[in-house]
């Protein structure tokens, strides 16, 4: 854990899925609080060359990660700023669905590709949403790809591989106080949205990173990512 810590962004993590375990029903939580995320279907543990462990998912068989609604409600974010970050090497245009806690038009967030491979977040009110995205095709495809997302009151920001992607801009409400479970790679019905790629250290922040932080970040693993 010193280590970990020496690194101030790790320090200030609010979930971390490092996804170590190789095989099995569930990825760990390694930041302070912990959020044990189980698996759903078969997402297939994957390795680099060099060791490093990675989550494989199908769209058309689909996998998901899942924890539940009081064992995250520190990331029921209403009116405080958030970060949201994972490595994806995702495989075939649609929506794609990377970590959601809410649902469209009536409370919470969520995170995703959308199918202009553009980086997209929602905030979401009782009949009323709000988004914003990168630019159209900023998310390539069979690429490692660091996604970082950054809410900061009405204002969000979109980062690929550590630079701004500017796209469409929305002005974002507080989302509404949402009692639902946390998903990794498909929507709160679990029922579209299926993740189709490979996902690496999803992570949430609840605080708004700093661009010179997630350039940094970005540094400091791309070799581990090949790229």
């Amino acid at each position: 854990m010193y280590l970990y810590d020496k690194l101030a962004w790790n320090r200030r993590l609010a979930l971390d899925i490092q996804m170590r375990e190789g095989n099995g029903v569930v990825a760990n939580d390694f930041a302070h609080i912990h959020h044990p995320m189980a698996t759903h279907g078969t997402p297939a543990w994957t390795q680099h060359a060099n060791g490093l462990i990675y989550l494989d998912f199908e769209a058309g068989t689909p996998d998901w990660l899942d924890c539940g609604a009081v064992a995250t409600a520190d990331l029921d974010y209403t009116a405080g700023a958030f970060s949201l970050a994972t490595w994806i090497n995702y495989e075939s245009v649609g929506f794609r669905f990377l970590m959601c806690r809410g649902v469209e038009d009536a409370d919470g967030w969520i995170w995703a590709i959308d199918t202009d491979s553009a980086l997209w977040l929602e905030t979401n009110q009782a009949g009323a949403h709000q988004h914003s995205t990168s630019a159209i095709g900023a998310v390539p495809l069979a690429t490692w790809t660091f996604l970082t997302t950054v809410r900061s009151g009405a204002n969000v920001y979109h980062y690929i591989n550590g630079a701004l992607s500017l796209g469409t801009a929305g002005v974002h409400v507080d989302p509404l106080t949402a009692a639902r479970e946390l998903h990794i790679g498909i929507n709160d019905a679990e029922a579209a949205g299926f993740m189709d790629g490979a996902l690496w250290r999803p992570r949430i922040w609840s605080t708004a990173l700093g661009a010179t932080t997630i350039a940094k970040i970005y540094e400091v693993e791309r070799g581990m990512m090949g790229v």
